[in-house]
């Protein structure tokens, strides 16, 4: 007797596939829920591998976002990612600290 399987599965990658190849962006990010899986699930590695390499095939610039320990940095940079962010690298910074010059300037919206 046969056996019956079920279970998600996305077919159209063919299709949208096809996006990346005609949409001229420069840049790759990888999401910070891949980074911090990254000790705990073994197919976050293999997705962020995947993500590098196809980014890294593309010419693409690869981030990864939510890097908050050193063997993650370490790996991240094994594998040829190119930029990071994330606590082990700064601090999120109101922009008062990062544009001081402009603290004291009007805030001005324009509706219409």
């Amino acid at each position: 007797m046969p056996s019956l399987q079920a279970g998600a599965r996305r077919n159209d990658l063919a299709r949208q596939g096809s996006y990346l190849l005609s949409y001229p962006f420069t840049k790759l990010k990888i999401d910070r829920s891949f980074i911090l899986g990254l000790k705990e699930a073994a197919t976050a590695k293999v997705v962020v591998g995947a993500i590098v390499s196809l980014g890294r095939s593309l010419g693409l610039t690869v981030t990864a976002e939510g890097i908050e320990h050193a063997d993650d940095l370490a790996y991240l940079r094994d594998l040829g990612c190119n930029q990071g962010q994330g606590f082990l690298i700064g601090h999120a910074l109101p922009a008062e600290a990062l544009f001081p010059e402009q603290a004291s300037a009007p805030v001005r919206a324009r509706f219409g």
